[in-house]
């Protein structure tokens, strides 16, 4: 049996992933995931790999993989990342997966905020804290604090 090239497996995966019962956000970005997670690598390395044969053991882990997507389970849970503009964020059970248009929110929110702006942001019930990341990065004179709820329940405004 002639296993596929990265390429292949890509293109496969990403339409697999445009399946309406998988509700995905991104299919190209799920299925890259999956397939570099299979074989080890970042996504970002897959270009490179694009004309490579995957190897019996990374297909069959793709496989797997790919069962567990199959079975509505998250592909951020499953590979125990995700990637937003740029920056990889670790992800478990314990906190909410940013959602793949974060990146839109984040621009309609910087769009009125000056370049130079000084001051603070507040990310409020931040989840793993991946949107005041994102906007502590991109305008440096705002530095971000993450609140979650439980972080702030039972204090009074003097501490």
């Amino acid at each position: 049996m002639i296993l596929p090239t990265v390429a292949e497996l890509l293109e496969a995966a990403t339409e697999r992933m445009r399946a309406p019962d998988l509700l995905s956000e991104g299919p190209g970005q799920e299925a890259r995931e999956l397939v570099a997670h299979a074989l080890g690598v970042l996504p970002a390395q897959l270009p490179g790999m694009a004309r490579e044969r995957l190897d019996a053991r990374a297909h069959g882990d793709f496989l797997r993989l790919l069962h567990r997507r199959l079975s509505l389970e998250p592909t951020g849970y499953i590979v125990g990342a995700v990637e937003i503009l740029g920056i990889r964020f670790k992800v478990d059970r314990r906190g909410f997966i940013p959602r793949l248009d974060l990146p839109v929110l984040i621009g309609a929110g910087l769009a009125r905020v000056p370049e130079d702006a000084q001051g603070f942001a507040l990310d409020l019930a931040c989840g793993i804290g991946a949107a005041g990341i994102c906007v502590a990065r991109a305008r440096r004179g705002l530095p971000t604090f993450p609140r979650r709820r439980s972080s702030w329940r039972g204090t009074t405004r003097s501490g």
